[in-house]
């Protein structure tokens, strides 16, 4: 279930463990989405291509071109070293494009980014590297890209949780100077995401076959459990106005 808004990740969760950007996009309204990692890196729609809010998340496909993006990201330099891109997503409609995309100031960099006609899942640094065979139904899919060692390694795609597709990769990703969601950054209709995108999150290093698991079952399992909470407006001082500043005391201390 998706958390709701102001509900804070649990540090002690290992799937919060070097987790160096993440959205759930569950503002419902305006034009910025909250990063819950601590690098605050905030995303905010972009100039005339605004996506739609939607129960589940953002709708990236009712209007052309829509994407958020976030100018100079507070993320480290990944490198050659490793990482993890999770997103889970809802597409339903012809086009699958431009998920996530990196940008260092020369270079796009695209770990996320495409099919063919066929919709088979490429992956995508600097030039077409490799590709899963599996045609994806349309409805809602986990996706989660995986690179694992330092230098040559490895990036296995998951799809569903379940290891799907695997290359040799060697390219380096450089601290990026601009970040894009919902497009390869080249702001063109086929370049960016046709569908609805619930979370999406950054790792900055390789989550086990487990842990990928984990996200496809509950990609909100880190986040604390919201207690519920029953008001008697006679407590804290015998006034409605006294009980409301005692239980918000009480909330603000169980949000620390």
């Amino acid at each position: 279930m998706k958390p709701i808004l102001g509900t804070q990740i649990n540090p002690a969760q290992l799937l919060s463990h070097k987790l160096i950007a993440g959205w759930v996009f569950n503002e419902r309204a305006g034009i910025y989405c909250k990063d819950i990692s601590e690098n605050n890196n905030r995303a905010q729609f972009y100039s005339g291509h605004y996506p739609v809010w939607q129960k589940e998340g953002l709708d990236f496909g009712v209007i052309n071109d829509s994407q958020i993006t976030i100018e100079s990201p507070n993320i480290p330099n990944i490198g050659t070293g490793q990482y993890t891109i999770f997103t889970k997503i809802n597409y339903i409609r012809n086009n699958f494009s431009g998920l996530f995309n990196f940008y260092d100031g020369l270079q796009q960099y695209n770990p996320s980014w495409g099919i063919n006609d066929s919709y088979k899942m490429y992956i995508y640094d600097s030039s077409w590297e490799g590709y899963s065979t599996s045609i994806l139904d349309t409805g809602i899919v986990t996706l989660a890209w995986v690179r694992q060692g330092i230098g040559t390694g490895q990036v296995k795609l998951y799809i569903n949780g379940i290891l799907d597709a695997q290359i040799t990769h060697s390219d380096s990703i450089n601290k990026p100077t601009k970040l894009d969601i919902g497009s390869d950054g080249y702001k063109t209709t086929s370049g960016t995401f046709d569908g609805v995108m619930h979370c999406l999150y950054l790792y900055n290093r390789a989550l086990s076959d487990i842990e990928i698991k984990q996200l496809h079952i509950d990609p909100y399992s880190m986040f604390r459990q919201t207690p519920i909470w029953m008001f008697d407006y006679t407590s804290g001082g015998g006034s409605t106005i006294a009980a409301m500043q005692y239980y918000k005391n009480i909330l603000q201390k169980a949000m620390q």
